[in-house]
């Protein structure tokens, strides 16, 4: 989350609107994990952004060493 809260705040300063998105998921399962899941949760965090903005985060993700999804 740490990471994701970092890319968000170097895009902001390049005028790119984009937000963590948190969520807890059931290990094993794959899915998100309800109220009073029993067993190991694992919080995930997602960049969430405009598809106008698809070349500016590929460019962040880059130097933050991570390959970004491909764009259809």
């Amino acid at each position: 989350m740490e990471d994701v809260s970092q890319i968000v705040a170097e895009l902001e300063t390049r005028g790119v609107h984009a937000r963590v998105v948190t969520e807890d998921i059931a290990t094993g399962w794959g899915e998100s994990a309800p109220p009073r899941t029993s067993g190991p949760v694992v919080k995930t965090a997602a960049l969430e952004y405009a598809n106008r903005d698809a070349k500016a985060v590929g460019e962040a993700l880059r130097r933050h060493g991570i390959r970004p999804p491909e764009v259809f």
